[in-house]
């Protein structure tokens, strides 16, 4: 018995479509997975950043308000007594610094804005004059951050600069023509310094004599024997070897005013003028001061000086033929340093004691004599005579610019969140 078998093949591409949208929803789920866990640590990650951002902002900010409170500190513009930026009771015990053109009073907040602020509280420390506890509270731009340092200051740490020692520096030239210039050192062999070429002429520059050298450390024989007054005993002119003249030291620094003057006296002009190291003076009130007599102390003159004689750094007033102290002279040297913001001009009979920086030209048509140094940014000019004897006593004489500095006390410096 025959028995046919009949076999049906049924094609599976309904089995295979099943399994490709599984593989593909399953692909989709992963991927969608892994797009949102990427997105959430790409979040997450930004967030860190902003936050370290915002913590390095808030920390900067409070490290300047350590400085700016130092920068205040030196510029005098904080109470001693208090430690406090305003005198006034009244004002709270914070200052806020906002921006560049404006700074607050405020009870430690912050005002969201454009850049990073700090506020600080100063207090004097109670028994301790000159020490100064300060703490800094720094923001972030947007106020969400907040660093809180804190340091100790104290003020007194003094600084002296010895000016240049030499009679004459001129940043332009020295030129004699038809003048008789006497620039004297009896102390060593260095007599005029010059941006610019130096012409004696008629003029004479005068050392020590080897053969017969003075004891310029004794007072009484430096007044009687060692100026160079009468014969000059003790000093012999040189023909101008004590002189460097057209110096590019000079050169180089006369491009910048203000880096010449910070080189000779060792703070820059602005220190002088504004800050408290000079007493200022109109060009109307340094000529009457002058005529009258100005001993003593340190001077600004706010612009060009035209004088007709006078006397500076002697008690009394010195004639043409006198020294302050020596013979019947009842003076007393009391030297000045006395600084001329622009040109000096001098008519008559002049006689200073100490050091006379000019900013600018010195312009004599009469008889100029200064005993210690001279200092000019541009150039000698007139047809008047110029007498410089250098005496460094003289100019150890002049009240010395010292400069109170603020200082971190070691140790002191403190970082906490608060």
């Amino acid at each position: 018995m025959n028995i046919s078998v009949h076999r049906s093949y049924r094609r599976p591409c309904h089995q295979r479509g099943a399994a490709t949208l599984i593989v593909t929803v399953v692909l989709l789920f992963l991927i969608t997975t892994v797009s949102v866990i990427t997105a959430q640590t790409v979040v997450v990650e930004n967030q860190v950043t902003a936050n370290q951002q915002r913590e390095m902002q808030a920390f900067n900010a409070a490290q300047a308000g350590l400085d700016y409170f130092m920068l205040l500190l030196g510029l005098e513009e904080i109470d001693p007594e208090t430690g406090q930026w305003s005198t006034d009771p009244a004002d709270p015990l914070a200052m806020r610094f906002i921006d560049d053109l404006k700074v607050a009073y405020a009870d430690d907040s912050c005002d969201p804005g454009q850049v990073a602020q700090f506020s600080l509280v100063p207090v004097a420390v109670a028994d301790m004059p000159g020490f100064y506890d300060v703490t800094a509270s720094g923001f972030s731009a947007d106020c969400l951050a907040r660093r809180v340092i804190s340091q100790r200051v104290v003020r007194g740490v003094s600084e002296e600069h010895e000016m240049e020692r030499v009679p004459v520096v001129a940043g332009g030239s020295v030129i004699g023509g038809g003048s008789a210039h006497n620039v004297a050192n009896p102390e060593n062999n260095f007599t005029i310094w010059s941006g610019a070429p130096h012409d004696p002429a008629n003029s004479h520059t005068l050392i020590s004599d080897p053969a017969n050298p003075c004891d310029y450390d004794n007072q009484t024989i430096r007044l009687e024997e060692c100026l160079p007054h009468g014969n000059r005993q003790g000093l012999i002119r040189d023909n101008s070897l004590s002189v460097i003249a057209s110096d590019l030291n000079l050169v180089a620094l006369r491009e910048d005013p203000d880096a010449f003057f910070e080189n000779f006296m060792g703070r820059p002009p602005v220190d002088f003028r504004h800050r408290g190291l000079a007493q200022r003076l109109s060009p109307a009130e340094a000529e009457e001061a002058i005529t009258a007599v100005m001993e003593g102390g340190r001077y600004w003159v706010d612009g060009p000086l035209n004088i007709q004689g006078g006397t500076i750094g002697c008690t009394e007033a010195v004639g043409s033929n006198e020294e302050c102290g020596r013979g019947s002279h009842p003076g007393q040297e009391k030297p000045s340093l006395v600084i001329i913001d622009g040109d000096f001009s001098v008519q008559g009979n002049f006689v200073a004691y100490g050091v006379i920086y000019v900013r600018g030209n010195l312009n004599v048509n009469g008889t100029m004599r200064v005993y210690g140094s001279i200092i000019m940014e541009d150039d000698v000019k007139g047809n008047g005579n110029v007498d410089v004897f250098f005496s460094s006593s003289t100019l150890d004489e002049i009240e010395p610019v010292r400069v109170d500095l603020p200082t971190v006390v070691p140790g002191t410096w403190r970082d906490w969140d608060a």
